[in-house]
């Protein structure tokens, strides 16, 4: 728990600037770890919903939930 919250603490002195290639960084680590077939939650606001990866596209990936596949962008997928 301290390590995580020493890395908050430094992000919050950080400029706006660095905090962007941060963010950079991290979607670009959240990409590399998805792969297709993996199994993943979708969550939004009201529920969460198991899947599977189907297709990876630059900012979304496509995911059947059920018999219907959704294109949902990463920041809405936990890997199981």
């Amino acid at each position: 728990m301290t390590n995580s919250k020493t890395v908050l603490d430094q992000l919050w002195s950080l400029p706006t600037s660095e905090l962007h290639q941060i963010k950079r960084s991290i979607s670009n680590i959240i990409e590399t770890n998805l792969r297709v077939n993996d199994d993943v939650v979708v969550v939004s606001k009201s529920k969460r919903e198991d899947g599977t990866i189907t297709k990876i596209n630059k900012t979304r990936a496509m995911v059947k939930i059920g018999y219907l596949n959704y294109s949902v962008p990463f920041g809405m997928i936990e890997v199981k």
